[in-house]
């Protein structure tokens, strides 16, 4: 509710072992409760529980007696009362196990009251005044208490969370002064765990380590005149040719620099290629029949010497 805050309680824990229920409830929860709020927020709390449970048996059960018998409907209404009693006993154990303000338990009395009193006057007009305008007036008053004991449980629940979520004052001064502690961190530092880390390592090139030792390469530079004919060398060996000649004057000109002549016949059409291949045959025949001497006679000559002479 609004402008309430935590209820404190007078008593302090009591000392001793604590089950689990109490040590879970003290540890998650609230740790200045006494465990007679404690169990009593528990037993209504599994109270309500236990009644709903009895009614949707009971009301299931008076269905194996005839619709209108008088056993049927006294079960019916233990089987009613019991379900009413459900929701003000789990809402009000909801108030008291959370930490809550004196005017949100206020309230939660108040609508558990008109809910008990709407229950008792429901047990002596059912069931035989129930539709002589008792039933609305019975159930508006039910509804009354129902809203306020609603409205006392979400005012306890939402102050549980905004308990968790705020930051208490102590953990937060801790957690400042540990992010100050850590942020107090200079340059000069830095570089000194940076040399730190640095001095028992060393470096190496590809996996390679470094040599203790270097070479030093030393260049013995030429006179000017041995310069100057190593240049003259180079010139008179270069051979230059001009864009516009082809590839047969080059071949014709590297064998003039070499000392031979150009015996390459070069036409310009495949015609002129044969007839300079047959021609150049002919003469490698002549020059072969020149060196041996001896004219070679082919197979029908030597046929025809055979048989006629």
């Amino acid at each position: 509710m609004s402008g309430d805050g935590p209820s404190t309680s007078t008593e302090e824990p009591e000392p001793g072992d604590e089950n689990g229920l109490v040590a879970t409830y003290r540890r998650y929860v609230q740790s200045d409760v006494s465990r007679r709020e404690i169990y009593s927020g528990f037993g209504l709390f599994f109270a309500g529980v236990t009644f709903g449970i009895v009614a949707f048996v009971v009301f299931l059960y008076s269905g194996t007696y005839p619709t209108g018998s008088e056993p049927y409907w006294y079960i019916r209404e233990v089987a009613i009362v019991a379900g009413s009693l459900m929701v003000p006993a789990v809402t009000v154990s909801v108030v008291i196990l959370l930490p809550v303000g004196r005017r949100t338990r206020a309230v939660s009395a108040v609508g558990t009251l008109i809910s008990l009193v709407s229950i008792v006057w429901f047990t002596q007009v059912y069931p035989w005044q129930w539709s002589s305008a008792n039933d609305m007036s019975v159930i508006s008053l039910y509804a009354v208490g129902v809203a306020l004991l609603v409205g006392a449980t979400g005012a306890a629940l939402v102050a549980q969370y905004v308990d968790r979520v705020t930051e208490r004052p102590g953990e937060g001064a801790e957690a400042d002064a540990d992010v100050s502690s850590e942020d107090d961190v200079t340059d000069e530092d830095v570089r000194a765990d940076i040399d730190d880390a640095m001095a028992d390592s060393s470096l190496t090139w590809g996996g390679v380590e470094a040599e203790p030792t270097t070479k030093r390469l030393k260049f013995d530079m030429p006179d000017a005149a041995e310069v100057g004919n190593v240049d003259e060398t180079v010139d008179a060996a270069t051979e230059t040719r001009s864009a516009s000649g082809s590839v047969d004057d080059a071949v014709d000109g590297l064998r003039k620099f070499q000392g031979g002549e150009d015996a390459t016949a070069r036409t310009e059409s495949p015609d002129e290629q044969v007839s300079a291949l047959a021609a150049m045959r002919e003469r490698q025949q002549a020059d072969d029949d020149v060196e041996t001497g001896v004219e070679r006679p082919g197979l029908i000559a030597r046929l025809r010497r055979r048989l006629f002479h």
